[in-house]
């Protein structure tokens, strides 16, 4: 790492300067370790609600299961297409201990700018945020490609239950105004029920 002036004068002492060496093992087995080690710490904040290391490694390994319920195999591509959700970081690590790779797309991209990526990387299953932007436009952008299922993650999932339903009843929660139903299944979280299949 190259020095620079504020490690000099404010890096705390307690503090390695550097991570290596890097540990030579799977980047979800960090989770997994951690979750074994202290999984009652939380792991993310979100709108009121708390999800622990544990929670998040248990939805992980559901979303791995899940993954290969489908059909996905070692070395299939998945695309995530979120913005910065709690949804986020339990998908990526459940495609990766599902053997899969995880591709990051842009949640900035339009359905052509998709559409590009999920061809050239020959993704298979795409995780979309449910809103009246990103839904859509997944649902565009997986024509002419490999995909043959969308997961749909909602907002509710991590909010406090009554936050959710007036959040729901006035319009708050973001919602796609449609479903392809026969390639559409729901994310769920540690409180919602297992994703419709």
């Amino acid at each position: 790492m190259e020095e620079q002036i504020w490690h000099k004068y404010k890096w705390p002492k307690t503090v390695k300067k550097t991570l290596e060496p890097y540990p030579n093992k799977p980047l979800q087995s960090i989770l997994e370790n951690t979750a074994a080690k202290s999984g009652d710490l939380p792991y993310l904040k979100f709108m009121g609600t708390t999800t622990t290391f544990a929670e998040t490694d248990t939805m992980a390994n559901k979303v791995a299961n899940y993954l290969r319920k489908k059909g996905v195999k070692k070395g299939d591509r998945v695309a995530i297409f979120l913005p910065n959700t709690p949804h986020y970081p339990i998908v990526f690590n459940g495609i990766l201990k599902a053997g899969a790779t995880a591709v990051t797309c842009n949640p900035t991209y339009t359905a052509d700018e998709l559409n590009y990526q999920l061809k050239d990387s020959e993704v298979v299953m795409v995780f979309a945020f449910d809103h009246k932007r990103f839904a859509p436009s997944t649902y565009k952008a997986i024509k002419g490609t490999q995909v043959k299922h969308v997961v749909i993650c909602q907002t509710k999932d991590f909010l406090p239950r009554l936050k959710a339903v007036i959040g729901g009843l006035l319009g708050k929660v973001p919602k796609s105004p449609f479903y392809e139903e026969d390639i559409t299944s729901f994310f769920w979280s540690k409180t919602s029920k297992a994703t419709k299949t």
